[in-house]
């Protein structure tokens, strides 16, 4: 169910709410453009809050743009192989309709109505761990993964962007934007005024 059709008269309310890897894809780079991303977010803290009872709390991760994320204009899969620019480029044809949040304080300030903010940390290098771990995995061929490598190979002959979401798991460009401080990632909590 869309986040947007959750109603507390469908649910009842809650102790806290939990949102993983989800805001990010809340808005997508249209409604960005059009000036939107803010109303959007303000939507999903409003919906947040009237879920939850008083003293509520509200976990939310996220990744966002880093301190050196390239300008959108020269995000182009046209740019130099391996620059800031065409790895930002790459990733969005990995996450289609995706537009992260700007920093720290854009969330904190669209939540303000609705919520403080207890906590924050930057899960960043946490994130980097993980992926490197992600990728160790993915590339350890076993028996058992023949099937899924077999239908990997489908896929990349049937969707017209694999090419693109292959080579960024391949070069790892996820971990990579971390690294580069392109991407930033963190863990908010909140609690319900």
């Amino acid at each position: 169910m869309d986040w947007k059709d959750l109603r507390p008269e469908t649910f009842g309310t809650f102790d806290a709410l939990a949102s993983i890897g989800a805001f990010e894809h809340f808005c997508n780079e249209e409604e960005f453009n059009a000036g939107n991303q803010e109303v959007i977010y303000a939507r999903f803290f409003s919906v947040s809050h009237s879920l939850l009872r008083p003293s509520g709390k509200l976990f939310l991760q996220t990744m966002l743009w880093g301190r050196r994320a390239p300008k959108a204009v020269n995000i182009s899969l046209n740019a130099p192989k391996g620059s800031d620019e065409y790895v930002v480029a790459v990733l969005k044809k990995f996450y289609p309709g995706s537009c992260l949040p700007i920093d720290v304080e854009q969330i904190t300030r669209t939540a303000a109505p609705h919520f403080r903010l207890i906590s924050s940390r930057n899960g960043k290098a946490d994130y980097i761990r993980t992926m490197t771990e992600w990728g160790t995995q993915m590339w350890r061929f076993r028996a058992r993964q023949l099937f899924a490598y077999l239908d990997l190979l489908k896929w990349v002959l049937t969707n017209r962007d694999a090419r693109h979401k292959v080579e960024s798991l391949v070069a790892s460009y996820n971990r990579e934007s971390f690294k580069r401080e392109l991407m930033d990632h963190e863990r908010l909590v909140f609690e319900r005024v």
